[in-house]
């Protein structure tokens, strides 16, 4: 009997490491943007690890892909998540902490040259992880932190 219970609990290990390798990237929720198929408010797992395009999965189906080649500008936004006037944000903020969202905004030309953009939400180390990536593997990207070269702001 107790073979048969250390077999189960290796079986499950091992089913539970396979399971945990298929899934593969930065866990986040599509909320919003341009592609057709995609759910807004979706989770999905979004994949860097290709050194050519971000790839999202969407667990609901929808999967497209970003090139980052075609990357113009990816933005870092947080948020507070409940508005409150300027009593009670000043009652809650005694009492605990604000939540937060923590959204990062990619926008990029597809082959077909459309402009096209992709909000992604989740905490703010996924968020700043994703961020750093898209920095590192677009250079050409114009970001919230640092100036753009070779275009003008307003």
């Amino acid at each position: 009997m107790k073979n048969l219970i250390a077999l189960c609990l290796v079986l499950g290990l091992a089913l539970q490491s396979a399971s945990a390798k298929d899934n593969v990237g930065i866990e986040m929720t599509y909320t919003g943007g341009t592609m057709p198929g995609v759910r807004p408010g979706g989770d999905g797992t979004l994949a860097t690890t290709s050194p050519t395009v971000i790839e999202f999965h969407a667990s609901g189906g929808g999967d497209f892909s970003v090139p980052y080649v075609g990357i113009t500008a990816a933005h870092y936004e947080e948020e507070n998540r409940f508005r409150l006037g300027a009593l009670p944000a000043i009652g809650v903020g005694l009492l605990k902490a604000r939540a937060k969202r923590h959204q990062v905004t990619i926008t990029w030309k597809d082959e077909n040259g459309v402009i096209q953009v992709a909000i992604f939400e989740a905490s703010k180390q996924k968020s700043l992880a994703l961020l750093t990536i898209v920095k590192i593997r677009a250079p050409q990207v114009c970001s919230a932190v640092t100036s753009c070269k070779g275009t003008s702001q307003n």
